[in-house]
């Protein structure tokens, strides 16, 4: 088994007892009310997190929005291409499909 390093194990070794220290430190905080700027800033950024995870799922949801329309359209032309084809097998289909494309232009 292992043992700490000595300078650990002694009393003091960090140049005296911080605990006093510390409670002096956080006793001037509190008095000059550098935790409540502490708190408002914290608070901030919550809110300016909370506002970007909005816009991150409004960007989500946009994005899922155009993947189906997207989709919708594919899925439409390739049902037309597929009957067209059905109707028209062979060499005309190409001249069938030439007539489709340019008649539905508009939509």
């Amino acid at each position: 088994m292992c043992s700490p390093p000595a300078k650990t194990l002694q009393a003091g070794a960090s140049g005296g007892d911080t605990v006093p220290k510390t409670r002096n430190r956080a006793r001037r905080l509190l008095q000059s009310g550098a935790v409540n700027a502490g708190r408002v800033a914290i608070m901030g950024a919550m809110q300016q997190d909370t506002e970007e995870r909005f816009k991150t799922g409004l960007q989500v949801i946009g994005i899922l929005g155009l993947l189906g329309i997207v989709s919708m359209l594919f899925h439409k032309g390739f049902v037309d291409i597929s009957v067209l084809w059905q109707q028209h097998s062979g060499a005309d289909f190409l001249a069938a499909l030439a007539r489709y494309f340019f008649k539905n232009l508009a939509g």
